[in-house]
């Protein structure tokens, strides 16, 4: 999910009953996670009493019609939402669909979860298709579920009609706390102090690593991408011990949050999605401390959910200014272990009230609801 949700959301992983086995045996599969079984998949969900769409995710389509969620985070977090409804995850095909289905199954409730704005990457006209795919999936939803700031932005700007829903980027406290214990995570040497950077492509590494070039700090960069390890080999230090680990257990993953003197947070594409706002959220909820650029999606998603004196944990830098990113980074790398305890117990404390999983489940049951009543 390090993509979660992010998450954003989304962030960034079936329908029935879920278990992390049947997750992991899903994610070993030699099946391509994109496929549809004939043409009549398409004819299927428009017979269906409720309609799901996700933009930005990655789905595995099976003859018996369940539907495998390999890259929305942790789908067991999700399965009474999973369960109530069919989902269709290609974001441009499954908003068209919203369209049509408005058209052919009117009395049909159709829901479309947006994690982000439409990407603006690529030709003008590749980026005026992906807005006019978003408006007909906004104009043919019966309900929006908009899981970020930029999402909630463009909702706002097509003038949507439907009923509208927020939920905030979410991570399961139980979860973190009891990977936190695995006994083979402890065996691992870690450096006296170091740097951490999780993700995928999204994640700035050349603003990052040539930012903090010359300092004595190594970083450890985790990712499962193959393309970003080529990337990091070319500019990592590793006479400083810099290091780019591609296989990380959830228990270790937890413990480098926890240890690690700072996790940065810079994202490529801040401006449009929350890029990175899962593995941030992990971050909070193991107690972590940690840094993202500031003047975009994260920090206006996370500024929003801080409501109280708690305040957010996480220390926002001027958006791209190098100087002011390596300041923070080495102030806070230097700080006593009284106040790196402070920081961590605010991290805990602002996981433990706004990112609750329970919040999502229960939007996510509003919706359905919300369509019961109305037919009653």
């Amino acid at each position: 999910m390090h993509n979660h949700i992010s998450s954003i959301v989304v962030a960034h992983r079936v329908v029935d009953q879920v278990n992390l086995a049947t997750t992991c045996e899903m994610r070993t599969s030699t099946e391509p996670r994109h496929h549809i079984h004939g043409l009549g998949f398409g004819a299927r969900l428009l017979r269906q009493t409720k309609l799901v769409v996700f933009t930005n995710a990655e789905l595995s389509i099976h003859e018996n019609g369940k539907q495998h969620v390999s890259q929305i985070g942790f789908t067991q977090w999700f399965r009474r939402f999973w369960q109530a409804a069919t989902v269709f995850g290609y974001p441009s095909p499954g908003c068209l669909l919203l369209g049509f289905a408005r058209l052919f199954r009117p009395s049909a409730q159709r829901i479309l979860v947006i994690f982000s704005g439409p990407s603006p990457d690529g030709s003008a006209m590749r980026h005026w298709w992906r807005v006019l795919a978003y408006r007909i999936g906004v104009w043919g939803a019966t309900d929006v579920v908009a899981i970020s700031t930029a999402a909630m932005v463009f909702v706002k700007h097509a003038n949507a009609s439907c009923r509208v829903w927020t939920s905030p980027v979410t991570v399961d406290m139980d979860f973190f706390c009891s990977i936190g214990s695995d006994a083979s995570a402890e065996q691992m040497e870690l450096p006296d102090k170091f740097y951490l950077v999780v993700g995928d492509y999204t994640r700035d590494d050349s603003f990052i690593y040539q930012a903090l070039q010359g300092e004595p700090i190594p970083i450890l960069r985790i990712s499962r991408d193959p393309s970003i390890a080529q990337l990091v080999a070319t500019i990592q230090k590793s006479s400083r011990g810099d290091r780019i680990l591609s296989k990380v257990s959830f228990g270790l993953l937890a413990r480098l949050y926890r240890e690690a003197a700072v996790s940065i947070f810079v994202s490529r594409f801040d401006g449009w999605q929350p890029a990175g706002a899962t593995s941030l959220s992990e971050c909070l909820g193991c107690g972590g401390i940690a840094i993202a650029e500031g003047g975009g999606v994260i920090e206006a998603d996370f500024g929003n959910l801080a409501k109280d004196a708690v305040g957010c944990p996480i220390r926002f830098f001027p958006r791209r200014n190098a100087a002011e990113f390596v300041r923070m980074v080495r102030e806070m790398g230097c700080i006593d272990e009284l106040e790196r305890l402070k920081w961590r117990e605010q991290s805990r404390i602002f996981a433990s009230r706004y990112l609750d999983i329970e919040h999502s489940f229960k939007v996510f049951e509003s919706v359905l609801e919300a369509k019961g009543a109305q037919e009653q």
